[in-house]
């Protein structure tokens, strides 16, 4: 018998907690399950609902949508939720996002099946939720509560979560036999710019501001200040890049950052580079750490849960405070001044990546995930 999983998502659009249910659904097609895809809402990203549209017709997985309009309370949604899922036959849903949590746990309320599980992609449960009381009744609800790494794992704990019903799968990449071509210099604009270091930071450009943007820039300014000659790399887009490179216009840091944009050729661009930054205040895993790792790249990443599970400082990247540039900016120093050093982190993280966060070893704990769940409500 195949188990039916339905991973409920917000969206198709960027982002580390639909790529992994996508990623999921993809390595489970070739296995003992049927699943499928769905997304709550409406306003989806056409690039990337392409991209994950022929990947799981690749992988011969079904793509759902329930057209939710964002911000609006809807009770079609939650019966339309519910209406699919017995017509699929599901056996597990597996949301992710608070919002689809939400969705989930009140659409099958009453219902004695399927088995609700739900992933933890962050540390901002209450953030969205706002409402503690609200998570204590959901909780109930799930039968199982996935954290992608030790510092989300912690946090759920310490947010009052019960160990029994909480586990930790570690978020993992897809990697190759062997790294994409590096784009040059040329297709980026930058092949005046041949004796510069290349420095290069991926992350959105949201207003809740977790990647710490400010902070890089304000690291780079710092650098510039000290003479260093170097070019900042930033992929991403959203609502503040307008804000961000106003800032870069600004003389101490005017011809140093050039803005990539959105971009699905992250790896090639990561090839091209020469040290990976990040300033996050906040995250759930360092899915671009690991892609920076896979690369080959020396990394330096803030000291905040979910990327101190990634690196340990000093063995396979440095970890610097949040908020704090001028760290930053040292951490950077020290690799533009030990490049033998550099490499040496940069080749441990790699093997690292390279065994221990892979796409492969996530799927295979998240089907024995399912099947220990599916043998305890006997369905299996």
């Amino acid at each position: 018998m195949r188990l039916s999983v339905l991973h409920l998502i917000n969206g198709y659009h960027v982002g580390g907690d639909n790529t992994l249910a996508c990623n999921i659904a993809s390595g489970l097609s070739n296995k003992d399950f049927q699943p499928h895809v769905c997304a709550m809402f409406q306003d989806n990203d056409p690039a990337t609902a392409s991209r994950f549209q022929a990947q799981l017709a690749l992988a011969g997985v079904d793509m759902h949508r329930l057209e939710k309009v964002r911000h609006r309370k809807s009770l079609g949604v939650l019966l339309r939720l519910r209406r699919l899922v017995h017509e699929l036959g599901v056996h597990i849903i597996h949301s992710h996002g608070n919002s689809p949590d939400l969705h989930a746990a009140i659409a099958m309320a009453g219902s004695a099946s399927p088995i609700l599980i739900r992933t933890l992609h962050s540390t901002d449960f209450d953030f969205h939720f706002g409402h503690k009381a609200m998570e204590r009744v959901l909780r109930g609800r799930f039968s199982a509560s996935v954290a992608i790494s030790p510092g989300v794992r912690d946090w759920a704990l310490a947010f009052g979560l019960s160990p029994n019903s909480l586990q930790i799968i570690e978020n993992g990449i897809q990697l190759g036999d062997s790294r994409p071509l590096p784009v040059t210099r040329e297709s980026l604009g930058l092949e005046a710019l041949d004796d510069c270091h290349l420095l290069v930071s991926v992350g959105r450009m949201e207003e809740d501001r977790v990647k710490g943007h400010e902070y890089l820039l304000e690291a780079m300014s710092l650098l510039a200040g000290r003479g260093r000659r170097f070019h900042l790399l930033m992929v991403g887009d959203g609502a503040l890049r307008p804000q961000y490179e106003a800032r870069c216009r600004q003389p101490d840091l005017a011809g140093r950052v050039t803005f990539l944009g959105r971009r699905h050729d992250v790896a090639a661009i990561l090839g091209a580079c020469g040290i990976f930054v990040t300033a996050a205040v906040r995250e759930g895993f360092g899915l671009a750490v690991c892609e920076a790792g896979a690369a080959g790249l020396p990394v330096i990443a803030t000291d905040i849960p979910g990327l101190d599970g990634v690196i340990q400082h000093g063995v396979d990247g440095l970890l610097v405070p949040p908020r704090a540039p001028e760290a930053l900016a040292q951490a950077v120093e020290r690799l533009l001044d030990d490049p033998l050093g550099a490499q040496t982190l940069a080749r441990t993280l790699e093997q690292k990546v390279r065994t221990r966060f892979t796409l492969a070893r996530v799927v295979e704990e998240h089907a024995a995930l399912y099947q220990r769940l599916a043998r305890e409500r006997r369905i299996l």
